[in-house]
């Protein structure tokens, strides 16, 4: 728990690096972050291990900050591949919503399901805004590493339809991050098939 929130770190022992969830409902996690500092344009080689970064976590171990030798919540990852031990901060971004007379940002963003999905060549997906507000809109691949933008830019209370082109793209899975400007965030996973 951080802050009264059950967090799940889940390490990707072939691909490297650990996603979080927030599972204060466990019948709908939310995906919080991807995070893998593991150099893709290394070959690994027993002999180059120092250079690919952490690789095939194996165990993970979250610390609080009432146990954490510095005060802070640490996740210890111990990799298998590489030998390494990471330890990482882990923090939780505090939002604070303005008071105005129309509804507020939620925390967690209406972006619906991509349609269709699995897709070729195109899927669209959609986000219900209750109120104006700056998005950002952006396709990340299975490893976390930014693919693309989608959309950036002021958008009006509704819902706005953007469509993902896979022109460039290789068959597999892909993540959309929608950011509000305001507050709020939401990631849907895609499925590319060629």
């Amino acid at each position: 728990y951080i802050d009264d929130t059950p967090y799940l770190f889940l390490g990707l022992e072939r691909m490297g690096g650990f996603m979080v969830y927030d599972i204060s409902d466990p019948a709908e996690p939310q995906f919080e972050t991807y995070v893998n500092n593991r150099d893709f344009s290394v070959t690994v080689d027993p002999d180059n291990l120092e250079a690919v970064g952490d690789l095939g976590p194996e165990g993970l171990v979250f610390i609080p900050a009432a146990d954490s030798p510095n005060g802070n919540n640490l996740l210890v990852v111990a990799n298998e591949v590489s030998g390494s031990v990471s330890i990482w901060e882990v923090t939780v971004e505090t939002k604070v919503e303005e008071q105005t007379s129309s509804p507020a940002i939620p925390s967690t963003l209406p972006l619906s399901e991509a349609y269709p999905n699995p897709f070729n060549p195109t899927t669209n997906i959609d986000l219900t805004l209750p109120n104006s507000a700056r998005i950002r809109v952006e396709l990340f691949d299975i490893t976390g590493r930014h693919v693309r933008s989608i959309a950036r830019g002021a958008y009006s209370a509704g819902t706005c339809t953007f469509t993902i082109d896979a022109v460039g793209l290789a068959s597999g899975s892909y993540f959309v991050r929608a950011d509000a400007t305001t507050g709020g965030h939401a990631v849907r996973r895609i499925t590319l098939t060629k």
